[in-house]
């Protein structure tokens, strides 16, 4: 976010363009390690739990009709606030794991999808970790503010 550091929050979009912004943590020093799951509840179908290091955060999340129909995603943006700036970052996403079942069950991501804007990369260091940087003019990488770890 402009002026204040790497946040960590959450988005969900529904039907009719309606957003909705979480913000789960601010001015995350960098470098610090964050464990972070999405995860469908076992109790009820179709709602979500964000958690962040093992602790549930913020309020469920229902979203009708979303069992089975989802595609994970991790990502990593930069957001001007409108401005003309340019966001240099760099995200390490380790271990990334996909949940075999509502509540948990984990395995390792396997051959992923990767969708790359021009003006950034992602890096590939394993099967299921990656960086995602923006790039400078000459084209490389810099090393930035916060490594995440998702699980």
């Amino acid at each position: 976010m402009p002026g204040r550091g790497n946040s960590l929050y959450y988005e969900v979009m529904r039907p009719g363009n309606r957003r909705t912004y979480g913000e789960l943590a601010t001015a995350i020093p960098s470098g610090r390690p964050i464990r972070v799951a999405v995860l469908e509840t076992v109790a009820a179908s179709g709602v979500w739990r964000v958690w962040v290091n093992g602790r549930a955060v913020g309020r469920p999340i229902a979203l009708p009709k979303s069992h089975g129909r989802l595609s994970p995603m991790a990502i990593a943006e930069s957001w001007d606030g409108g401005r003309s700036a340019c966001n240099r970052y760099r995200y390490r996403f380790d271990r990334v794991s996909l949940a075999g079942a509502p509540g948990g069950g984990w395995y390792a991501a396997g051959d992923a999808a990767v969708l790359q804007d021009r003006g950034f990369r992602v890096i590939r260091r394993a099967p299921a970790s990656f960086d995602a940087a923006a790039v400078g003019a000459g084209g490389g990488a810099r090393p930035g503010p916060l490594s995440a770890q998702s699980a």
